[in-house]
């Protein structure tokens, strides 16, 4: 058996985040991607060594905050930044965002950022399935390895005054290596990519659909596996 603790810097992609007025005909859609900042990220994983190769399952935390929303297009049209007063008084008909609401941000071209902290947050757990090889070198101090995962992630984000989250499959890959430091713990380091499947968002608007799309998280982390 070993146990393993990882932490490091978690950057992710922006994802897409679509908003729909469902009672108009037809539906009006504005697209628009989150500017996400890099984030801590902190994990560990049970698993089982069978020599050479090891099997664990992992929990992992990490929140990545929404420095800004550009807006992207309207009903499939892209939106300029001449548009965007116009979009943003749309909004307001919608009771998504107000002129009130951008007290406090900065607008440049089509992106809408805060002066200060952040415009949301997107809170991400996951659960993953791993299978890990070691990658022989012929030596006990020095171990290379590839691994690849599966499992979901649940994901929350919390924006324009409200939140809600929806677990989703993901699937990662890693690789990395492992310093032998005393007998029974190991140091560290390695690469994750994770990628997470979109999903809908409920913020309590029966009126409007919201879509987060793929999430695809680039973790680079260090830390200790003990073998028990």
């Amino acid at each position: 058996m070993y146990f393993q603790l990882r932490t490091g810097v978690a950057d992710l992609n922006n994802p897409d985040f679509a908003i729909i007025d469902t009672w108009s005909e037809p539906n009006n859609r504005l697209d628009t991607k989150l500017n996400t900042k890099s984030a801590a990220t902190f994990g560990g994983e049970l698993g089982y060594d069978f020599g050479g190769v090891r099997v664990g399952l992992e929990l992992a935390y990490q929140r990545n905050k929404v420095k800004g929303i550009t807006l992207k297009s309207l009903n499939g049209t892209a939106i300029t930044a001449e548009d965007l007063s116009d979009v943003v008084e749309g909004l307001g008909e919608l009771d998504i965002i107000s002129v009130d609401d951008l007290d406090g941000v900065d607008i440049n071209g089509t992106t809408i950022s805060a002066t200060n902290g952040s415009v949301a947050k997107l809170r991400q757990l996951a659960v993953m399935a791993n299978v890990t090889y070691d990658i022989p070198l012929g030596g006990n101090t020095f171990k290379p390895y590839v691994g690849v995962g599966l499992g979901a992630v649940g994901s929350h984000l919390k924006a324009l005054g409200e939140d809600d989250g929806s677990v989703r499959f993901a699937w990662q890959l890693r690789a990395g290596a492992a310093v032998k430091v005393t007998k029974g713990i190991d140091l560290t380091a390695d690469y994750t990519y994770r990628q997470t499947g979109s999903g809908k968002l409920n913020f309590g608007d029966e009126d409007v659909e919201y879509r987060l799309g793929k999430t695809k998280a680039s973790l680079f982390q260090v830390g200790l596996r003990f073998t028990l």
